[in-house]
């Protein structure tokens, strides 16, 4: 692009950068003066209270800084009739303690030639004016903020345009951009059928954002990756359409074009959540892009410049879902191709449009270029093997002396809420038998309820159920959970009444499997495990098999050529107690639980019970009891002054928790001198065994007597 230099100002932030060169027009962050909302006293007249004009006539009359109800205005005169370019990088923030969306817009010569709200700080737009918008004489550019809006200009610039396009590098800002877009796909893509349409305005618009930044085609192949594909069908998800429709559009991209979007109704703004960006495509195409974050469905003008004359093919674009895959997406929106032609006359193209979310133009000059048909074929995942034999099933809860995380909060029901095939809610916690144990939940009060079916046999893109897990250590023995499956069988609607009551209660089907695939570090792991119905049972998945990272997701599928699933059958699973376990030690970041406990003695009282626990002084211990009858605990202590220990009771799972600290061998607990031993309270005296009072005395290990007390 030949910028003819007309007009250049750096102020706060300016550069210092050859004005011609591509680089000083780099996209770059624009620091506020004092890093905050800022206020400043308003640029209104106080006597009139009308709008003050700052008059610009050179580049040392233009203002640093625009206060609320302020106006620039750039006066240029004796312009030759050619097409223009206005570059402009700002801050625009709002005055503190106001609540308003501040609006930013240029004018040239009173027609709007930009004008939009912004939610964030920095102000970045580049303008086209028209050869025909040039006036003999004087021409002046206004630039207008809102009343209760702060303007701070770092960079503006106006030249002419002699040529049409530019070929900018590609960038920093795209590459971090495109590679952080990637990670939403892979955390979103997680989230199921829900968060496919939210996925696929993000992903529009990014990838918009990052074509304007200096990516093309090529660009976007690093996004078609397995995180496109459904993990189990195989299927691709939504968003790969999205990336494959403008992968097709920017493909054969030779350089940027300039392009005006305004709002059709005066008194509008562009919304802050809108961006778009226009290419050359070889000589004789044109593309435009358009997307939005903000769903409502708005009127803009276009203004384009179009390096050639006469007849040109329009392709308006909207949608995303080929047809031909419309049935698997029915609640996403069609793609849909609409055609017209136009004469470009005056060196532009002019038209208001109506859009929703997203919108691509595609101009070609007749009789140049063969317009091709957007290509969304694809090849189909490998589907993935379920790994049997894996897993191990138990009936009883981890050891008493384990070190354990849970990773899951069910109470909070920070959930993904899934597909049509299968959802999720978080329900009271079914009691069953455990260990031994009747009528005792596993562990949590509330429980993640998935239910299954495939009414039709069919199954879909982003089908299943995801749970988040977070807090995962770095190390650990084993990743466990408590489930309790179910069948609902489908009523037989040629049956007596009574006959289909009874059929809704049982099934012959004791068996269910139960298929999930969790995201480890090695990718995608995907096991089966077959339970039995209607009774709790734990699955293990030991460290071996399968790491988590920090922050992981398990997913719950199901298959319909199981038998489970026949005749549009319902299956559910009600999963409890997500955790990993280790022997004595857990790592988390910078918090490390290294258990030091010893020895474990539990003696019954007339009232409750008493637990003696010995170990390393100063060292972590966690501890467990299963009551084997339901009770209400009065108390829990310490027994002797020391007070170190937290307890926890949960009632519905007949399970106390004892956890914290043993004593350390402080100055609170000095050697006696003459007998070279440590003191021993009386009261922990009377209860330590004689090996277990040797131990505390010489200072191997230290004592905590807990007495626990039941209600009458």
């Amino acid at each position: 692009m030949i910028f003819l230099l007309l007009f250049f100002y750096t102020g706060i932030g300016g550069y210092s950068a050859d004005i011609f060169s591509y680089s000083c027009l780099e996209k770059k962050a624009v620091s506020s003066v004092d890093g905050k909302n800022t206020a400043l006293e308003s640029g209104k007249d106080s006597s009139t209270g009308t709008l003050q004009t700052i008059q610009v006539r050179k580049e040392s009359d233009f203002p640093e800084v625009l206060k609320a109800g302020q106006r620039a205005a750039v006066f240029l005169d004796g312009l030759e009739a050619k097409n223009i370019l206005i570059d402009c990088m700002a801050v625009l923030e709002r005055l503190e303690g106001s609540l308003d969306i501040p609006t930013f817009e240029v004018l040239f010569n009173e027609r709007s030639i930009y004008r939009k709200a912004f939610v964030g700080h920095t102000v970045e737009f580049t303008a086209f004016v028209p050869s025909s918008y040039v006036e003999k004489g004087s021409n002046v550019i206004q630039i207008r903020i809102s009343e209760k809006a702060v303007f701070k200009c770092s960079f503006f610039k106006v030249s002419y345009l002699s040529d049409a396009s530019n070929t900018p590098p590609v960038g920093e800002e795209a590459e971090k951009r495109l590679a952080k877009l990637s990670e939403d796909i892979k955390y979103l893509s997680s989230g199921g059928e829900k968060f496919q349409r939210k996925l696929i305005i993000l992903a529009e618009y990014e990838m918009i954002k990052a074509v304007d930044d200096g990516a093309r085609a090529e660009s976007f192949r690093g996004l078609l990756s397995g995180n496109m594909f459904d993990p189990v069908s195989g299927e691709p998800l939504p968003v790969y359409f999205a990336a494959m429709k403008m992968m097709n559009c920017f493909k054969n991209a030779s350089g940027t074009l300039p392009c005006n979007i305004t709002p059709v109704n005066s008194d509008s703004f562009v919304s802050p959540f809108t961006d778009w960006t226009s290419v050359l495509c070889g000589d004789y195409t044109a593309v435009l892009a358009i997307a939005s974050r903000d769903p409502i469905g708005k009127d803009v003008r276009i203004l384009l410049p179009i390096p050639w004359g006469g007849e040109t093919e329009i392709e308006i674009i909207r949608g995303i879902i080929p047809e031909k895959l419309k049935e698997r997406y029915p609640d996403l929106p069609e793609l849909k191709t609409e055609k017209e032609k136009t004469d470009i006359i005056s060196g532009f193209y002019e038209k208001e449009v109506n859009f929703k979310e997203n919108l691509i133009l595609k101009l070609t000059k007749s009789g140049k270029t063969k317009i091709e048909s957007l290509d969304f074929t694809y090849k189909k995942a490998t589907s993935p093997v379920f790994m049997r034999g894996v897993a191990v099933v138990v009936g009883k809860r981890p050891n008493s002396t384990d070190v354990i995380v849970s990773l899951r909060n069910t109470d909070s029901l920070n959930s993904v809420h899934s597909s049509r095939t299968c959802s999720i809610k978080a329900v009271d916690a079914t009691k069953g038998d455990i260990g031994g144990i009747k009528g005792i939940i596993p562990y949590d009060k509330k429980s993640d309820f998935v239910e299954i079916s495939y009414p039709g046999g069919k199954t879909y893109a982003a089908d299943g159920a995801n749970l988040l897990l977070g807090g995962v250590p770095e190390n650990y023995r084993e990743f466990s959970f408590w489930v309790y499956p179910r069948i609902y069988p489908q009523l037989d609607t040629s049956l007596p009444a009574a006959s289909k009551y009874a059929a809704k209660q049982t099934s012959p089907l004791r068996k269910i499997t139960l298929l999930f695939y969790v995201e480890s570090e090695k990718g995608c792991q995907f096991f089966a495990v077959e339970l039995k119905a209607d009774e709790w049972q734990r699955v293990i998945l030991p460290s071996g098999k399968v790491r988590l990272p920090s922050s992981a997701r398990i997913c719950i599928v199901g298959d319909p050529r199981l038998p489970e699933y026949a005749k549009g059958n319902k299956v559910s699973f009600e999963f409890n107690g997500f955790c990993v376990t280790d022997d004595t030690y857990l790592k988390l970041g910078d918090k490390e639980c290294k258990s030091g406990l010893a020895s474990t003695r539990i003696i019954d009282k007339s009232k409750g019970l008493l637990f003696i626990f010995t170990g390393k002084p100063g060292s972590h211990m966690e501890y467990r009891h299963s009551f084997k009858d339901p009770m209400d605990l009065s108390a829990a202590s310490e027994v002797a002054e020391y007070h170190g220990l937290n307890y926890v009771y949960k009632k519905d799972a007949q399970l106390l928790e004892i956890s914290g600290k043993f004593p350390a061998l402080s100055e609170s607990i000095k050697q006696n001198e003459n007998t070279k031993s440590y003191p021993v309270d009386d009261r922990l005296r009377k209860i330590l065994t004689a090996d277990e009072l040797k131990k505390v005395e010489l200072g191997e290990l230290t004592a905590v007597a807990v007495e626990v007390v039941m209600k009458e």
